[in-house]
C-alpha cells in the first residue's frame, strides 16, 4: 500500500508485508542508525525519493495541488521553483521555512515525512481532510508508523488487543469514531496534523495546525445568481488544477450530480486532451444509460463496467480486505471491480467524492428542533448506520458483557464535541466529511491507490470558504449545484438524474420533455404490458447478491469452525440474520449492511492471523 513507513528497530517487518501488487516500490534513503524507513510508491506522483543532504531526508507520498502558492508565499531565494513536491520542501526547509508554515499553505493530498538529522526527529505531516490514512503504534521505547494497520500488528514488541469499543462503534456506523483502530495503541495520524517523533529521547507528540473554523467568515449578503457565478468561477479553477501535470486522466461517471459537476466543468475549461470515463453498474440500469448519454456529450472515452451478479465479490474480497483493513465495508467495493484494467488507460481519477457535502450541504438533514449532538447522533444511526432497530439489539446479542450502550453514547458525544459551537451548517458538513467521509467512504481512493491516483476539486480551500459565505438556504435541495451545472452546460443538465429520473435543471424545456417522456412510457406500460428500457434503478444490488450468488460463500466464512466473529455475537443472532435475508423473511438493506459488516471484520481478522500469525 502506498505511504511512508517508520520504524525505530532494524528487526521491523519487511516492506513486504505492504506490497499488495507487483508494481509497487519500496525507496529509502541513507541508511539511519537503530531506524528503518522508506516510502511504498505506485510510481505516479514525486518519482526517486528522498530529497537529501547532510541533515534533511524528506519523503512525500501524494501531492500538493497548489505547488506555485506554495513557492511563491514562502520561497526566500533566488532559486527557480523545485521539479518535484519532495525537492520543494526540502528547499523551503534549508531556508529555515517552518514546517507548520509549509502545511497551512499547502493544499492537496499528502503524508509526507521528514528526517531531521541535526535535531534527531522525524516530522510527519499531512493534508487538511487526512486524505491518506496512516496508523501510528508507541508502545515503551518502540515507535513505528505505516499506512496500514498490519504493519503495525506485525511488529515483534506488540500483542493483539482488541478494542470493543471500536467494533461496538463498526457494526453500528460503519465506521470508527475518533482516531482509534480495532488494536489497542494503534491509532490513525489525525487529519491537518504534525507528528513529531523525538528519536534520540524516544518521545511522540501530534499537534493540529488547522481547524475547520478557518472556513467560516461572516455570511455574504449575495444574490443566488451572482453565488452561482463566483462558485463557478471558483469551482473551474480548482478543476484546471486538478487536470494539471503529464497524466492520463479520468473520471469514474455516475448519473449523480457530483461527477456530471466536474465533466461540466471540462467541458466548459475546453481542454485540449481527451479523457477516459468509467461508469460501472449493472447492465441498463439508470447510471449507465444516463452516464452514456453524458460522455456522447463530452466527447470522452467512455467505458461501461457491468457487474457479473455478486460473484465479482467474493473474487475482489482478499484483496479489498488487504488494502482497507475493515475501514471500508467490503459492500462499498462497486469501484474496485477491474481496477488494474481501469489502471491501463488512466493515472489519475479526478473524484466527486465529497461533492455531496460541500455542494449540497449534509446540514439540510437538520430537523431544527434538537441539539447538534442530538442530531449527530440521529443522523449518523439512521443515515449513516448499520440499521440496528436499537442500541439493546446490539448489545444483547454481542458475547462481551462488558460492553455497554452507555460507552458507545459517550464516545459519539467525545467525538461530536469539538464540532457542537461550531455555527450549524459548518458542524454538520465537518463531521460527515471528518467521521464518515474520512473513516470509511474515503477508503474508495485507499483500494484504488495502488493502481491510480485520485484528485479531489470539491476540496479545495477557495471553494469552500466561499460556499460557506453564502445563505446556507442556497443549497437546499441541491439548488446551488443543480444551477451550477445549468451554468457550465446546459447539455449534461438536461440528462436524467439517478435519483429522480428527471434532469436536474432549472430549465423548463428539457424538464418537462422528460416528464412527458416519463408519462408516455408508463401509459405503454400499463396498456401493453412492457417494461421500459430502464430495467434496473439500482447500479448495484448487494441486496440480493447475497441471496443469489453469495449465499454459499457467506456462510462458509461466517459458520466454519474458525470463524472469529462468533466470538463477538451469539451464533444463533448471525445465523438468524443470514438465514432471514437468504430465505427472503427479512432481505432489507438493514440486513444487507450487518452481513456486509460481519464478513468485512471476519475477512481482515483471518487475514492478519494467517499473514502475520497474530
Amino acid at each position: 500500500m502506498p505511504g511512508i513507513v517508520y520504524v525505530n528497530n532494524l528487526n521491523a517487518p519487511d516492506w513486504e508485508l505492504l506490497r499488495h501488487v507487483p508494481s509497487l516500490q519500496f525507496e529509502t534513503g541513507k541508511k539511519m542508525p537503530g531506524n528503518y524507513w522508506g516510502r511504498v510508491s505506485n510510481g505516479i506522483f514525486n518519482r526517486n525519493q528522498p530529497c537529501e543532504d547532510q541533515r534533511y531526508a524528506v519523503f512525500i507520498d501524494g501531492e500538493f495541488y497548489n505547488r506555485d502558492e506554495i513557492w511563491n508565499g514562502l520561497n526566500k531565494s533566488e532559486l527557480k521553483i523545485p521539479n518535484t513536491d519532495h525537492e520543494l520542501i526540502h528547499a523551503l526547509l534549508c531556508q529555515n521555512i517552518e514546517i507548520t508554515d509549509i502545511l497551512r499553505k499547502s493544499e492537496g493530498s499528502f503524508f509526507m515525512g521528514i528526517n531531521d538529522k541535526l535535531l534527531k526527529k522525524i516530522i510527519f505531516g499531512n493534508d487538511r481532510f487526512g486524505l491518506r490514512p496512516h496508523y501510528w503504534l508507541w508502545r515503551g521505547n518502540n515507535f513505528v508508523l505505516a499506512p496500514e494497520v498490519k504493519y503495525c500488528v506485525a511488529q515483534d514488541f506488540y500483542s493483539v488487543e482488541i478494542q470493543q469499543l471500536s467494533v461496538d462503534e463498526y457494526f453500528n456506523y460503519q465506521c470508527i469514531l475518533a482516531d482509534r483502530t480495532f488494536f489497542k495503541d494503534i491509532y490513525v495520524f489525525p487529519s491537518g496534523s504534525i507528528g513529531v517523533y523525538d528519536y534520540k529521547d524516544n518521545f511522540w507528540n501530534t499537534r493540529k495546525y488547522w481547524s475547520p473554523e478557518e472556513l467560516y467568515t461572516q455570511e455574504n449578503a449575495i444574490s443566488f445568481e451572482d453565488a452561482v457565478v463566483d462558485i463557478e468561477e471558483k469551482f473551474l479553477a480548482s478543476v484546471r488544477k486538478m487536470f494539471a501535470g503529464n497524466y492520463r486522466f479520468c473520471i469514474y461517471l455516475s448519473s449523480g450530480l457530483d461527477s456530471r459537476q466536474i465533466l461540466a466543468a471540462y467541458t466548459k475549461l475546453q481542454l485540449s486532451r481527451k479523457i477516459d470515463t468509467f461508469t460501472y453498474g449493472l447492465e441498463n440500469c439508470r447510471d449507465q444509460i444516463f452516464a452514456e448519454r453524458m460522455a456522447n456529450i463530452a466527447g470522452t472515452n467512455h467505458h461501461k463496467i457491468f457487474f457479473p451478479g455478486g460473484k465479482w465479490l467474493k473474487e475482489v474480497a482478499p484483496l479489498h480486505t488487504k488494502l482497507t483493513e475493515c475501514f471500508h465495508c467490503l459492500f462499498h467495493a462497486h469501484n474496485f471491480w477491474k481496477i488494474d484494467e481501469s489502471s491501463r488507460l488512466c493515472d489519475v481519477n479526478i473524484s466527486g467524492h465529497f461533492g455531496d457535502v460541500i455542494m449540497g450541504g449534509s446540514f439540510q438533514k437538520w430537523n431544527n428542533k434538537s441539539e447538534a449532538s442530538t442530531y449527530l447522533f440521529d443522523l449518523f444511526r439512521k443515515s449513516f448506520g448499520i440499521g440496528y432497530t436499537n442500541l439493546f439489539e446490539y448489545y444483547s446479542n454481542i458475547k462481551r458483557k462488558d460492553s455497554k450502550a452507555s460507552d458507545l453514547i459517550e464516545s459519539f458525544k467525545k467525538a461530536a464535541k469539538p464540532f457542537i459551537n461550531m455555527p450549524e451548517h459548518l458542524a454538520i458538513d465537518w463531521f460527515s466529511l471528518e467521521f464518515r467521509a474520512r473513516k470509511m467512504i474515503q477508503y474508495y481512493f485507499i483500494h484504488n491507490r495502488p493502481f491510480i491516483e485520485d484528485r479531489v476539486p470539491f476540496l479545495d480551500l477557495e471553494l469552500m470558504k466561499s460556499i460557506y459565505k453564502l445563505p446556507k438556504d442556497y443549497r437546499k435541495g441541491r439548488w446551488l449545484q443543480i444551477a451550477l451545472i445549468d451554468r457550465l452546460n446546459s447539455k449534461l443538465s438536461s440528462v436524467p438524474w439517478d435519483k429522480t429520473n428527471l434532469p436536474p435543471t432549472f430549465c423548463t424545456i428539457p424538464y418537462r420533455r422528460r416528464q412527458i417522456e416519463l408519462f408516455m412510457k408508463n401509459t405503454f406500460k400499463l396498456v401493453f404490458g412492457k417494461k421500459s428500457v430502464e430495467i434496473n434503478k439500482k447500479y448495484a444490488d448487494y441486496e440480493n447478491w447475497i441471496t443469489l450468488d453469495m449465499s454459499h460463500w457467506i456462510r462458509e466464512v461466517l459458520f466454519n469452525k474458525n470463524s472469529i466473529v462468533q466470538n463477538f455475537f451469539n451464533r444463533d443472532f448471525i445465523e438468524k440474520i443470514v438465514n432471514d435475508h437468504i430465505s427472503g423473511k427479512h432481505k432489507n438493506l438493514r440486513t444487507t449492511f450487518k452481513i456486509g459488516t460481519m464478513i468485512s471484520f471476519e475477512l481482515m481478522l483471518q487475514q492478519m492471523i494467517n499473514e502475520i500469525d497474530v
